[in-house]
């Protein structure tokens, strides 16, 4: 929680959010270039190829930062949720 205070009213992270974004850039990006430079892209059927094949209403392809976005959303909405439904499920036992 003081990290995302620390953000309030910001448009880019600062401190530890800063570090914590930039730990997870290093990690994501080298990912996304080396698929987008995959010669069988058209081929794969992970949540990332399909990514790079949508295209916006205008046929723009998303950015790199957006699919960092998209990727870093999927990836914590699924440990959130994982989560809960474990905690839910042994609380109840």
């Amino acid at each position: 929680m003081l990290g995302e205070l620390t953000n309030v009213g910001r448009e880019e992270p600062s401190g530890l959010t800063r570090l914590a974004v930039a730990l997870l850039d290093r990690a994501t990006y080298p990912v996304i270039e080396a698929r987008r430079r995959a010669s069988d892209l058209g081929e794969r059927s992970d949540i990332l190829s399909l990514l790079l094949r949508a295209k916006s209403e205008d046929g723009e392809q998303l950015s790199d930062h957006e699919l960092r976005d998209e990727l870093l959303t999927l990836v914590l909405a699924g440990f959130e949720t994982t989560a809960n439904s474990l905690a839910w499920t042994w609380s109840v036992w």
